[in-house]
């Protein structure tokens, strides 16, 4: 059965990284098939770990690198759990209300953002992940980069132009 999951976790893994590279799918779609290929590795994983032929296997292989792989696996699990159903659950967040919206030229603008209750501190050259919670724009979670200084008094994003999400963003 595990030489059917790892046969299985190969043709999904090929299918996945040509969706990825080649094909120009909407950002939702983008993000499954990352979260899938996350799966995938965890099925090519455990295909290492049991089938025979491999120092892997179980009951005839090295027992160090047993060992050193699942506890490589159980991290990659908790990692792989937290970031697609806990991930929200443990940061930071500040509400912050749209003051304009600057258009820079070339598909380039500034969302400039007021805050609600407390500020960021942040620090030059940093991004945050922003989620919008405006009418006709999806609620996603994108990172941008600030542009303002850290002691001004709105806090700027320098947004391109590059995709459904950011052409909604500067409408």
């Amino acid at each position: 059965p595990f030489r059917l999951v790892g046969s299985a976790a190969l043709g999904l893994m090929m299918i996945l990284m040509i969706v990825t590279l080649y094909i120009n799918v909407k950002y939702e779609w983008f993000v499954i098939t990352q979260r899938l290929l996350g799966l995938v590795l965890f099925l090519g994983a455990l295909h290492a770990i049991f089938t025979g032929g491999s120092d892997l296997r179980f009951g005839g292989g090295i027992v160090s690198l047993q060992v050193y792989m699942i506890s490589l696996l159980a991290l990659a699990a908790v990692v792989y759990v937290y970031r697609s159903i806990f991930h929200g659950s443990f940061h930071k967040y500040y509400e912050y209300i749209i003051k304009r919206v600057v258009d820079r030229g070339n598909g380039i603008y500034d969302l400039e953002l007021a805050a609600k209750d407390r500020k960021m501190n942040f620090k030059p050259g940093q991004f945050a992940f922003i989620k919008l919670q405006t009418e006709g724009v999806l609620a996603q979670v994108h990172p941008f980069s600030m542009s303002s200084a850290p002691g001004e008094q709105l806090l700027s994003f320098g947004i391109k132009d590059l995709g459904d999400y950011t052409r909604l963003l500067g409408e």
